[in-house]
């Protein structure tokens, strides 16, 4: 939890650009500490290896056996995830949760969201099948910490995923920009978002800075360390493991990376990165 200190009479730039310096120090020696789990975080405009999914050209080929006698199988990690609360789309009673982190500054999480989050809407949360969960994990606080209070404003009005799908779709051009505000009370404008609210929402620059925190906090615990990071959690009522495994040992043979665990009444696969459509499918269809 970020805990802020008492209130003082400052001016409202003074205490935004104050909150986001002391937030980049947290950050910043997050990193050396292991606090917040941010390895490898780079520029916006950058690549981001970290996030990036491991895919050899041709899959590694396992050495031969020196017996015939087949190894026994590893036992799962045990790993339960909290879906967190509101930034939810799709049926609540749909078989198949998604869990994303991801930030909006990230290039990778933007690629999820051109390449591979339109058809899990359209192919999977719009049939009934899947729900899929946005949480906050900050890699670049500069530009992520604002651009999540713009989306947390709108979901204040019940606008989550128009405000989500405008700073997506405008990253290039927000990013650029010294003060992101005009910018973000454009998209609100465009999204048909009350603009006086929301206004009102982002000039407080220590808007949901806890909650966002404490998303962060969580998807650390859970392993996260770059975004984005996805977990597709099935009831082990709907699916059983020869099939889950099969088809997490089929992702893994193309991109690698992909991680099953289980706890006692759900299996969790951990996809570290922005992996294409393909790999959620495979996954998700594994329930009937």
């Amino acid at each position: 939890m970020i805990i802020l200190g008492d209130k003082v009479s400052i001016s409202k730039d003074a205490l935004y650009g104050g909150v986001i310096a002391v937030l980049v120090i947290l950050f910043a020696a997050s990193v050396l500490t292991g606090g917040f789990g941010l390895v490898n975080a780079c520029p916006p405009q950058a690549e981001c290896p970290a996030a990036e999914p491991s895919q050899p050209s041709q899959p590694a080929q396992p050495a031969q056996p020196a017996e015939t006698e087949e190894p026994a199988a590893e036992a799962l990690g045990t790993l339960t995830i909290d879906v967190g609360e509101g930034r939810v789309m799709g049926d609540e009673n749909a078989p198949v949760s998604l869990v994303h982190f991801s930030e909006f500054p990230c290039p990778y999480c933007q690629r999820f969201y051109l390449q591979t989050e339109g058809q899990l809407e359209t192919n999977y949360v719009d049939t009934g099948k899947l729900k899929f969960y946005f949480r906050d994990f900050i890699v670049h606080p500069d530009y992520a910490i604002p651009a999540a209070q713009a989306s947390r404003c709108a979901e204040e009005q019940g606008m989550f995923w128009e405000m989500h799908s405008e700073l997506f779709d405008n990253r290039d051009t927000w990013l650029s920009l010294s003060n992101f505000t005009p910018a973000f009370i454009e998209y609100a404008t465009d999204a048909g978002l009350d603009n006086e609210s929301f206004a009102d929402c982002l000039s407080n620059s220590t808007a949901y800075v806890e909650e966002i925190a404490a998303d962060m906090n969580e998807g650390r615990g859970y392993g996260v360390q770059g975004t984005p990071s996805s977990f597709i959690i099935i009831s082990k009522s709907d699916v059983d493991e020869a099939s889950i495994m099969a088809a997490v040992d089929d992702v893994n043979a193309q991109y690698g990376g992909i991680t099953l665990f289980e706890n006692d009444n759900e299996y969790i696969v951990m996809v570290p990165g922005a992996y294409p459509y393909d790999v959620f499918s495979t996954i998700i269809d594994t329930v009937e």
